[in-house]
């Protein structure tokens, strides 16, 4: 019998020194004893260790000897994963611990399953049925044992346990290890009926922020605890449009970041993917929408004094919240100061729906309707309507040229796409930019909705 591990040569000697030194510490808490460890282990971990430090690529053992190597090995998981990389010798150590009479290596077994719960999905490797059929053929005193082998059908599946069971009684009752990664796996379970069972709009800070601790372990094989959550979030958003869910979304952007960041690469193109198109393009439209009531509502001065055409400006552009599918703000530094302050966390250089205008007053709002593009401004800015984005959206910082005098933006802009903001009580700006409008999209809003 063999156990094959990639040669020492491919290990770096600090990293290799630190390994041993490791296993090392950890093998001291066992006991040496038919219960723990076989009474050869340190004899038979000199023999292996000699061997594999001779760069040997495979070092024959007898059973005794794999057994001591396996139980060593098996010590750290950065060990594990190697002795994981032949499966068949892995299987044979299993088998070992299966038949063996010992109580502290049926234990073991069973340990291990708990210890190494990721890492075995992660490598596709299943003990489950090794370790039921230890616990099917036991029939000893032993209490744990015979707790395990009247669960064993659901103890090993953690849904299936978490029906039975909270969390705090699981860990107790069956001897769960805090630094098991089945102990993460029930952790995401248990975090997870605590947010579908969150009440609407509520923000749970105890919640949310033990949900960002574990937000990259794995929910299941395609999705991560944080990026599940997003999901379960933004489902009940769907389902109940009629809340405010401000608090939901700084966590959501916290969490996982601006979803609209996507439209261009970012580091947040992968999680956002896992979570689903769906979810992304809701939320996407939600924040967009937003955007626009927060431009209208807040970046344009209601004094008529200053903003003449603010109430008009406003009223036209909430009839296009429906068909807005994306959009990108551009704050000039006095009006930042005075947004709120979850807002203001948005504009930061990492998050592309947001940027900076080196402009004395005017905001704007880059406004995506699908087959038309818009560009808005306050007070006494133009409005610009394109065919396609005149703009890097990936930019934070922005001039007012950069709307009207680069090649990309003149050759985007539409045919008397550019539009003052003229006579405005009696629709003249607003008819025409509609009609720029239509000759491009279907919009269903009539002249007189619109002023």
């Amino acid at each position: 019998m063999t156990i094959k591990l990639p040669p020492v040569l491919e290990i770096e000697k600090f990293s290799f020194d630190m390994l041993c030194d490791t296993l090392d510490k950890n093998v001291e808490k066992l006991k040496i004893g038919s219960n723990k460890k076989p009474s050869t282990f340190n004899k038979d971990i000199s023999f292996f260790k000699r061997e594999w430090l001779s760069l040997r690529n495979n070092t024959a053992l007898n059973s005794t000897q794999l057994k001591s190597v396996g139980i060593y090995l098996l010590e750290s998981k950065e060990s594990t994963k190697r002795l994981l990389q032949d499966k068949d010798n892995f299987y044979s150590f299993i088998k070992l611990l299966v038949e063996s009479d010992s109580i502290g290596d049926k234990k073991r077994l069973v340990q291990l399953y708990f210890q190494y719960y990721q890492l075995f999905q992660t490598n596709k490797v299943d003990i489950k049925p090794n370790i039921i059929k230890m616990l099917k053929n036991f029939d000893g005193k032993n209490l744990l044992l015979k707790e395990y082998k009247e669960y064993r059908d659901t103890l090993f599946i953690p849904k299936e346990i978490m029906k039975q069971y909270d969390f705090k009684s699981i860990v107790k009752k069956f001897f769960i290890s805090s630094s098991s990664e089945y102990y993460k796996a029930l952790i995401i379970l248990s975090l997870i009926k605590k947010v579908e069972s969150l009440p609407i709009g509520k923000y749970d800070r105890e919640l949310f922020e033990e949900i960002k601790q574990y937000k990259d372990y794995p929910y299941d094989n395609n999705i991560h605890i944080g990026e599940y959550v997003v999901r379960l979030l933004i489902l009940r958003m769907m389902e109940f449009k009629a809340n405010n869910f401000d608090k939901w979304i700084s966590f959501i952007i916290e969490l996982l970041g601006d979803p609209r960041s996507v439209s261009v690469p970012s580091k947040h193109y992968i999680p956002w993917s896992r979570v689903g198109e769906k979810y992304k393009e809701y939320l996407i439209r939600y924040l967009s929408r937003e955007d626009l009531e927060l431009f209208l509502d807040v970046l344009g001065d209601s004094d008529y004094n200053i903003d003449a055409i603010y109430q008009y400006r406003k009223k036209f552009w909430k009839n296009f919240a429906k068909y807005v599918q994306f959009t990108k703000l551009f704050v000039n530094n006095h009006k930042y100061q005075q947004l709120p302050h979850n807002i203001q966390k948005r504009f930061n250089i990492h998050n592309s729906a947001y940027g900076k205008i080196s402009d004395s007053k005017r905001s704007f709002i880059y406004m995506d309707l699908g087959e038309i593009k818009v560009i808005e401004g306050t007070h006494n800015a133009k409005v610009r309507l394109y065919t396609k984005s005149p703009i890097d959206l990936e930019k934070h910082y922005f001039e007012y040229k950069d709307f009207y005098s680069t090649r990309k933006a003149i050759e985007a802009l539409v045919l008397n796409g550019e539009i003052t903001h003229s006579h405005s009580e009696s629709g003249s700006w607003q008819g025409r930019v509609l009609d720029r409008i239509r000759e491009h999209k279907s919009v269903d809003i009539r002249l007189s909705d619109v002023y």
